[in-house]
């Protein structure tokens, strides 16, 4: 009898400890997990801006075209119908737009690479009487990307990669102008592209 109580507690004993064995593996498990998910989260940026550097149109920029539409479309989905769009802009890290809204208020909204969004609306319209959204969906992001990419390999690597900038005279919108920056103010350059992506002489 006291054998078999002396085996029954051992055994007994045994899976306790096989228990508290994994529920401590379990729980190491989960902060070795974690921290490896802060320190990614915290790389992310540096690896993001090592790519575009590398890549300016490559798949971790906006510049791409896929990354582009849906980041777009992101900020279309964001705006009201009646929101009138007078800026645009399109770097390899952010998308970013103001609109004046039916209220002629001053709509300011900021897209980054990252997934962050942005969103104010302040006091004041902006100047300009803005381009209707359905006009402003309508845009051939393609071929703009298409044409500045081009552009950019004519005129060879430069430090930044290239900001597209949509130009808009009264209700319509006119084009893209395309600038290159550089830290040498003399190696800046700037191309005019149209709606089709084609550059103006």
């Amino acid at each position: 009898m006291t054998s078999g109580g002396t085996c029954a507690e051992r055994r007994l004993r045994e899976r306790r400890l096989t228990l508290l064995a994994l529920v401590a593996g379990s729980a190491i498990g989960i902060v070795v997990t974690l921290w490896l998910a802060v320190g990614w989260a915290a790389d992310q940026p540096k690896t993001i801006e090592f790519a575009i550097a590398r890549e300016p149109f490559g798949s971790r920029s906006l510049l791409e075209r896929g990354n582009a539409r849906e980041t777009f479309d992101d900020l279309l989905g964001r705006l009201d119908d009646d929101d009138r769009v007078t800026d645009l802009h399109l770097t390899a890290r952010s998308l970013s737009a103001m609109a004046r809204t039916r209220h002629d208020r001053r709509r300011s909204l900021f897209l980054t690479v990252e997934g962050e969004v942005t969103d104010h609306l302040t006091i004041g319209g902006p100047e300009g009487r803005g381009v209707p959204l359905a006009r402003i969906a309508a845009l051939d992001l393609d071929a703009a990307l298409e044409a500045a990419q081009r552009r950019w390999r004519e005129l060879g690597t430069h430090p930044e990669p290239p900001l597209l900038s949509l130009q808009v005279r009264g209700a319509r919108p006119r084009g893209w102008l395309v600038i290159f920056t550089s830290e040498v103010p003399a190696d800046e350059r700037t191309t005019a592209i149209d709606l089709e992506g084609r550059v103006r002489r």
